[in-house]
């Protein structure tokens, strides 16, 4: 008996060791890509005209747990680029405006308060955060002329930058102490000084490090 017990408590002092041994890991890093919704953004685009309000999206972020379940991050969201005709609205004289295309684009730096509950390898989250958020608008539009049937291109571009929230949830897996899967949904209002305000979404799957 005195033998087991002197074995039984130099196994636990050596599992004692091994977990003061073993630090919290409370910084992480890493990164996704996905698809965005620009919310509204085809919603007056008169019937006959595509427009293409997805896109691809990405984002990189990093960041610190104070506590298990209270940390803050710092992230680069790119929300990709929508699609939305395009019209000359004061066309020279004797031509008629052609259909085209104009590209809008979003982005973010962001920093945000992150709440996480840990569920053994699962992790739930949500975040709030605020950042400069940049909205650009490239648009081209043509006109043939009515008389000789040549064809004139304009382009125009809108970029405004503005302090915007940032909000979202989103879950990990471990399938490692350090490395992490992560799903992300982030949503921001844009605004490129031609368009009223739209709000775009960001779905994202990518890996994460702790360390």
């Amino acid at each position: 008996m005195r033998n087991w017990l002197v074995g039984a408590l130099l196994g636990f002092t050596a599992l004692s060791a091994s977990a003061q041994q073993t630090p919290e890991l409370k910084g992480y890093a890493g990164g996704g890509a996905g698809v965005s919704t620009y919310q509204e953004f085809c919603d007056g685009v008169p019937p006959g005209f595509e427009c293409d309000k997805d896109g691809v999206a990405w984002r990189l972020q990093a960041g610190y747990f104070f506590r298990p379940w209270i940390g803050l991050e710092g992230s680069y969201i790119n929300f990709g680029e929508a699609k939305v005709p395009a019209v000359l609205l004061t066309p020279p004289p004797n031509t008629t405006p052609l259909p085209s295309n104009s590209d809008a684009r979003t982005q973010a730096y962001v920093l945000s308060a992150i709440l996480r509950a840990p569920l053994g390898p699962f992790g739930l989250f949500a975040k709030v955060g605020y950042g400069a958020v940049t909205a650009k608008l490239t648009g081209s539009a043509a006109v043939v002329d009515n008389t000789t049937g040549a064809i004139t291109y304009f382009s125009a571009e809108a970029r405004e930058t503005k302090g915007q929230w940032v909000y979202g949830v989103g879950a990990t897996f471990d399938f490692t102490p350090q490395w992490h899967v992560r799903f992300d949904w982030d949503r921001t209002e844009a605004q490129d000084n031609i368009n009223p305000k739209y709000d775009v979404d960001a779905y994202t799957l990518g890996i994460g490090y702790r360390f």
